[in-house]
């Protein structure tokens, strides 16, 4: 008898549905569960057939194929597997096959037909095109189309299909590094690392967060700190300005910083901002507890803002 430890997480993973996918930071397990998931499918449903699949491919190396194959000797089932240069052939005749969808035609995707599984492995690189493809293609008797992503813009394919969309037959589950039981210690090393000198993209390699636009600017330590702090607070949209922003980020210290897109200084539920560019309009910001006059350039200016 073969006992998978997993999780707790992935345990809504473990119910079939047509759609199901993990996503968040680095470190939180997606992908070996998901590979291990592979092996279990295998070996409880013989014949099976299962395609892995990224975006790019453009050899093994770059697939999870050796993922795969690290699964099945952790699990010691590798009799019944073997393990061929491009594919995997699993108990009761079944297969595991690597591929790319960047070149996929409607036409050279037919093949994938019969198959059981497809797990998009970093699927936050799938195109708009190629998901289209993949959903229809995958159609064998109780199909199911995973994914396993670290989030990077809200507008990637993704994004919009399970977290926009929110198909009813999908189960989507978040993951991050806390999630994880075995987190190793050589990754809690390098996230305190990138917390304390990286804090500009902490949140989006460890806690799952979309990339930030403002990833490397100066202010980025101190935006970091307000936040540990609990200093960072939501406000009403600014509903005058041009580029339809609404005031989320607090001030620290402070200290005057400039911001793109008009984010709000606020300390002590008190602040003044300006946003500086060439053609001037004046609107008027108003907070929960005050207002203030702002003036406003053009689109993408940037922000002083003064607490």
């Amino acid at each position: 008898m073969l006992t998978i430890d997993t999780a707790r997480i992935f345990e809504p993973l473990l119910q079939p549905s047509r759609y199901k996918g993990a996503w968040g930071g680095r470190g939180s397990g997606k992908s070996h569960y998901m590979a291990g998931a592979v092996v279990e499918h295998c070996l409880l449903n013989p014949g099976s057939r299962i395609v892995c699949i990224r975006e790019v491919q453009k050899t093994l190396a770059q697939s999870a194929k050796l993922l795969i194959e690290n699964k099945i000797q952790e699990f010691g089932v590798g009799s019944q597997f073997r393990v061929l240069y491009d594919r995997i052939e699993t108990p009761g005749g079944g297969l595991i096959i690597f591929q790319g969808m960047v070149d996929a035609t409607a036409e050279s995707i037919k093949s994938l037909e019969g198959y059981n599984i497809a797990w998009v492995e970093e699927a936050q690189t799938l195109s708009n095109r190629s998901l289209a493809l993949l959903r229809p293609t995958i159609r064998a008797e109780g199909p199911e189309i995973w994914f396993s992503w670290n989030p990077r813009r809200k507008s990637d394919a993704v994004d919009q299909f399970l977290h926009g969309a929110r198909p009813d037959n999908a189960i989507v589950v978040k993951a991050n590094w806390r999630d994880n039981p075995w987190f190793p210690s050589v990754l809690e090393e390098e996230r305190h690392l990138d917390l304390e000198k990286f804090p500009d993209r902490y949140h989006h390699v460890w806690e799952g967060d979309y990339a930030k636009a403002f990833e490397g600017a100066y202010f980025a330590k101190v935006l970091a700190e307000a936040r540990k702090q609990g200093r960072i607070g939501r406000w009403r949209p600014i509903l005058c300005c041009p580029f339809g922003c609404s005031g989320i980020l607090a001030a620290p210290e402070r200290k005057p910083t400039h911001v793109r897109f008009g984010f709000v200084s606020s300390l002590d539920k008190r602040f003044v901002f300006s946003i500086t560019s060439r053609d001037r309009d004046r609107c008027l910001a108003t907070t929960p507890t005050s207002s203030t006059t702002a003036v406003t350039r053009r689109r993408f200016a940037h922000c002083r803002m003064t607490a």
